[in-house]
Parts: structure tokens; sequence; C-alpha cells
């Protein structure tokens, strides 16, 4: 599995960040490019106990499905809906609000 903690896995994302333009077309559903960074912007956040998330309002245990959406090899739907804490339009970091955040080559 990729970890930040391996220096060739972080160079890798922050390769992949640099590309993105804010032209970029992406597989990520109706997000634009800065929505996008911003929602993994407040994952990142989440994991890192810098932003806390309520509960998922699923009848599925958090574990299982932390399980299932990190390890199934499966494509992740397309319409599935977010918490509010990692989206923009409903709670979420606002694409203004990222240039207060350290960068990430700092964490």
């Amino acid at each position: 599995m990729k970890s930040l903690a391996q220096p060739r896995h972080k160079e890798e994302i922050l390769r992949r960040l640099a590309t993105i333009q804010p032209q970029s077309r992406g597989n990520w559903g109706r997000m634009s490019a800065h929505q996008m960074v911003c929602h993994l912007s407040d994952g990142f956040r989440t994991y890192m106990n810098l932003k806390a998330l309520q509960p998922a309002p699923v009848g599925t245990p958090p574990a299982l499905l932390r399980f299932v959406a990190l390890w199934v090899p499966l494509p992740w739907p397309h319409g599935f809906k977010t918490l509010p804490e990692l989206d923009h339009q409903a709670g979420g970091t606002q694409p203004v609000d990222l240039t207060g955040m350290p960068p990430f080559s700092a964490l």
C-alpha cells in the first residue's frame, strides 16, 4: 500500500497535484479541478485530525465502509454523496480557504 511516509509516494502525489490545471477535466464527477483539490484537502485534514467529521448516516458500520472504500478494487460510484464536511457546497473548505494551509511538502 502506498504511504506518504515513503518519499517516492509523496513525490508521486506532489507531481500529480502539480499537473492539475484550472481547466483540467476530471474523472471525479461534477467537481471542477479546484473543488476536487479542496475535497482532497478536507479528506487529508480529517485523516490528520485537523478537521472533525460527523458519523456518516449509513446503515453500514464505518469500519466496514472504510475497508470497502480503501481495499475493494471497484470504482467508486458516480453521484455518491459525500459528507457535508468534505463538500465545498455544504460546509467543506471553500477554494479561497486553501490559501492559509501549510504547503503539502511541509507535512
